[in-house]
């Protein structure tokens, strides 16, 4: 399910005849949070889909979809991992997918915001959070998102002590124009 679909749909009868994909070997998207007094942990999740849909390169027009499959987390470490896939935290039994949908679009001073319904375990919440397209050479570009969440939001409650209630979510997307 690691693919990405872009698709760029232009106002009028004609299509925009540049497609656009991502390289999933270069593309990312997982989460930071700390143990308190211990050290920063990191995952990923290897299994995502992500379908974007814009109009005439107009941000506000944009429309995306996000689909991560929960039992692709990995921290690369196995203990962890199981710990983190438990009812703990993200119950990948009970709960298969984390989705984002996108509400709209809009900008705030220079910066391109998203607002969307994000679901994790269940729980349906909508987030906003600035994104950055950075530009590359040869037409290939990264989107890139780092939005802050609370994991009590979202009924992972367990280990209030020790691990911090915040936790980064970290997308790269690596796109290429052929």
């Amino acid at each position: 399910m690691r693919r990405v679909f872009f698709i760029l749909l232009f106002l009028g009868s004609t299509l925009f005849a540049e497609s656009l994909h991502i390289i999933p070997e270069k593309s990312l998207i997982g989460f930071e949070i700390s143990h308190i007094g211990r050290m920063e942990v990191e995952g990923a999740f290897s299994d995502f889909m992500v379908d974007l849909a814009i109009t005439d390169n107009y941000w506000p027009s944009a429309n995306v979809a996000v689909t991560i499959n929960t039992s692709s987390l990995s921290t690369k470490n196995r203990m962890r991992d199981r710990h983190l896939k438990s009812d703990d935290f993200f119950d990948v039994s009970q709960f298969e997918f984390i989705t984002f949908k996108s509400k709209s679009f809009f900008y705030n001073n220079d910066d391109v915001w998203v607002s969307g319904d994000l679901t994790i375990r269940g729980v349906l919440k909508t987030i906003e959070f600035p994104f950055f397209v950075l530009d590359k050479e040869n037409g290939a570009f990264i989107i890139e998102a780092r939005p802050t969440l609370n994991r009590f939001d979202f009924g992972m409650n367990s280990h209030k002590r020790t691990i911090r209630r915040e936790f980064m979510v970290n997308m790269q997307l690596f796109i290429v124009s052929n």
